[in-house]
């Protein structure tokens, strides 16, 4: 399909062959719903351009992409419904503020992983805050993150808000990402309006 664009933009000859050609049901559901990032931003930019050459308009709502609306890193962890103890802890905290602005990236252990902590732990994280504010530092790094550039860090590592060195291993054989150790990535890429969150499957307490 982008050819078949690019071709009738190159040997379209008047207003009414572009018209018909190219403002079409089926070019319109293609830029809505088929064209990946960078060929819709340039297709896009070349009908602007043509239609101009040509004095046509082109309706706002022709390929227009719908608005994907982004949930904060915090929002995002609440809806999903398997963080309930990050979020309880981060609010107890009172980092909801700092995780809700400017770009970083989670670390976000399951509730699962909260579970595997020694009895007693979570609780008594929740009576001392300031422990309980490092343990969640520890988690969070202040830039935007994906997992590709996570696993270009493989065999180094990054610093994490508490000022702690995470390493980083990536196994070759199913790209699944290791932090400190043992902590394994269970998913990762969740796309927030300010960042990045990477579920974990183990919390990781400060050494």
């Amino acid at each position: 399909m982008p050819r078949k664009i690019k071709r009738i933009l190159r040997t379209v000859k008047d207003a009414s062959t572009f018209t018909s050609t190219l403002l079409t049901p089926q070019i319109d559901e293609y830029l809505k719903s088929k064209a990946s990032g960078g060929i819709y931003l340039n297709l896009m930019k070349q009908l602007k351009n043509t239609a101009r050459t040509f004095k046509v308009d082109i309706s706002p709502e022709f390929g227009a992409k719908p608005v994907v609306k982004r949930f904060t890193i915090v929002e995002t962890a609440a809806a999903a419904g398997s963080f309930k103890t990050l979020v309880a802890a981060v609010t107890a905290a009172g980092l909801v503020d700092t995780l809700s602005g400017g770009l970083m990236t989670v670390l976000a252990p399951s509730d699962d992983a909260f579970a595997k902590l020694p009895e007693g732990t979570v609780e008594g994280l929740l009576a001392d805050i300031p422990k309980l504010q490092q343990v969640l530092q520890n988690h969070v790094i202040s830039s935007s993150l994906n997992s590709k550039k996570i696993a270009l860090l493989n065999g180094q590592s990054f610093e994490t808000l508490l000022g702690s060195k995470i390493g980083v291993k990536v196994n070759k054989m199913d790209n699944v990402i290791t932090l400190d150790g043992s902590v394994k990535v269970t998913e990762a890429n969740i796309k927030c309006s300010n960042g990045y969150i990477h579920v974990i499957d183990t919390v990781l307490v400060p050494k």
